[in-house]
């Protein structure tokens, strides 16, 4: 597998299901390259998971890649709500496709901690994943949610889906929103990473940090 050293382009952003470790990457990026970070699920959610208006998420989004396209930044999240601000501006998506078994024993490790440790999620002050919350069968779980997602995808049709994803945006970019500059729209060469085991993706960070 070839690797690309993202330190010499300009935007990234990653997309994984849950329990990937696409946010612990995003921030491992973020401290390589010396850029910012933002967790998309952050502007999704207020307290007590109460979610935000499309609007409001999405100027949130904005204003952060407007702070920060002169040097660049990192994402990761796939809220469709956010697709026409994100990924018309960036340059590089990465997949982390890992196995179901890697996924899902780590979303129960990363939600057993939050739970036990009560765990403030993005900076509020009450927004804690609670084990009464996590192991009911409803849209409030997220084990249920992804297991529900999964299977979903695995049986009816992600590959078609990420093939899609890939081909047009690698070859056309997306569709931006009405807020987007045209400049702003990465108009060079775009490229796709994907990595199907934690270790490849330890490698490759490792790749990035002497390189850059």
């Amino acid at each position: 597998m070839e690797w690309i050293n993202i330190s010499v382009f300009i935007r990234q952003i990653k997309i994984g299901s849950s329990g990937s470790g696409k946010s612990t990457l995003g921030k491992d990026i973020g401290k390589v390259l010396g850029i910012e970070h933002l967790e998309e699920d952050s502007v999704q959610f207020t307290n007590n998971f109460a979610r935000l208006d499309d609007k409001v998420s999405q100027n949130i989004a904005f204003q952060f890649t407007k702070r920060n396209r002169e040097k660049g930044y990192v994402t990761d999240g796939s809220w469709v709500n956010l697709h026409g601000i994100i990924l018309p501006q960036c340059n590089v998506l990465i997949f982390l496709d890992y196995s179901f078994f890697i996924s899902f024993f780590r979303l129960v490790r990363r939600t057993f901690f939050r739970c036990y440790y009560s765990v403030n999620l993005w900076g509020l002050s009450d927004c804690k994943e609670s084990f009464g919350q996590v192991f009911q069968f409803n849209s409030d779980s997220v084990i249920f949610h992804y297991l529900k997602s999964y299977f979903r995808f695995k049986f009816y049709g992600i590959s078609k889906h990420r093939s899609l994803v890939k081909s047009d945006w690698k070859e056309n970019g997306f569709e931006k929103a009405a807020e987007v500059d045209d400049r702003d729209v990465w108009k060079g060469e775009r490229i796709i990473l994907h990595f199907t085991h934690p270790s490849e993706v330890e490698l490759w960070l490792k790749s990035v940090q002497k390189n850059s």
